[in-house]
C-alpha cells in the first residue's frame, strides 16, 4: 500500500530540485556548457559487506571547447544495513595548470518512499541521501592555492519506470571553508535517467545546473553528465 506522506514527499523533493536548478542561475555569470564523461567500475559481493570502485572522468568547458580536468578516483564501501551505507576514498585530478589530491568520507542513507509492487507493475520511488566531507590539497580559491575543507549534502530521488529505464532527480549543496573562502561554495541541480542492463551494467545520463561561488566571482553551467557503470 502506498503511503501519501510518502508520496507527497517525494513530489516535494522534485519541487524544491527544479526551484534550486532555477533560483542558482539568477544574477550570476555563465560558463556556458560542460560535459563530465567517464567509466566507473564498481565490485559488489552479495556475500561481503564491503564493495570498491575505481572511476575516470574527463570535464571540458566553455561549450566543450576547453579542457577542465580529469580524474582518476577509487572509493571503497561498506554495508552497515540495507539503508546506510558508509563510504571513504581518493581522487587524483589533473588539471592543465595543476594536479589536485582529495580525501573524502561519508554516508548514504536510503529510504524506500513507494514500495514496488511487481502485480500491479509499479516500481517504487527511493530516497537516499547523501552527507560527505572532502579535504583537497592544492586547491585554488581566488587565484590562491591552498587546502580546503567541504561538507556537501545531496538528495537522490530514483523512480524506475521499468526494470531497464530509472529516473533521476539530484539536488545538493557545498559548504567550504578555507583560509580565502567561507560559505557555500556550490549548488547542483540534476535530472536524468540510467539505463540498467541485466547484469546490472548501466548508462547514466543527466543533464546537470551547477552554481559556484567564489570570492571574486559567481559563476553557472549546464553540464551534461554521461558514465558508463560495469559491475563486476
Amino acid at each position: 500500500m502506498v503511503n501519501p506522506d510518502n508520496t507527497t514527499l517525494g513530489k516535494g523533493l522534485l519541487f524544491a530540485v527544479v526551484l534550486l536548478g532555477i533560483s542558482s542561475f539568477c544574477g550570476a555569470q555563465s560558463a556556458g556548457w560542460g560535459l563530465w564523461s567517464g567509466v566507473l567500475l564498481r565490485d559488489v559481493r552479495p556475500d561481503s559487506r564491503f564493495d570498491y570502485s575505481g572511476e575516470y572522468q574527463v570535464r571540458l568547458t566553455d561549450d566543450l571547447k576547453t579542457l577542465k580536468s580529469h580524474f582518476f578516483e577509487v572509493s571503497g564501501y561498506y554495508k552497515a544495513n540495507a539503508k546506510l551505507e558508509s563510504n571513504f576514498g581518493y581522487r587524483f585530478t589533473i588539471r592543465p595548470d595543476r594536479n589536485e589530491s582529495r580525501l573524502f568520507a561519508g554516508l548514504f542513507y536510503r529510504t524506500t518512499l513507494v514500495k514496488p509492487n511487481p502485480k500491479s507493475g509499479k516500481f517504487g520511488l527511493r530516497l537516499t541521501q547523501q552527507l560527505m566531507y572532502q579535504r583537497d590539497l592544492n586547491a585554488s580559491f581566488n587565484d590562491v592555492l591552498l587546502d580546503s575543507n567541504t561538507v556537501r549534502y545531496a538528495l537522490y530521488l530514483t523512480k524506475p519506470f521499468t526494470p531497464v529505464w530509472h529516473g533521476l532527480v539530484i539536488g545538493g549543496a557545498m559548504y567550504t571553508w578555507n583560509a580565502e573562502y567561507s560559505g557555500v561554495e556550490k549548488l547542483r541541480a540534476a535530472i536524468g535517467v540510467r539505463l540498467r542492463r541485466r547484469n546490472n551494467d548501466g548508462i547514466l545520463m543527466l543533464l546537470v545546473r551547477e552554481r559556484r561561488n567564489q570570492p571574486n566571482s559567481t559563476v553557472t553551467s549546464t553540464v551534461v553528465w554521461l558514465r558508463y557503470e560495469a559491475v563486476f
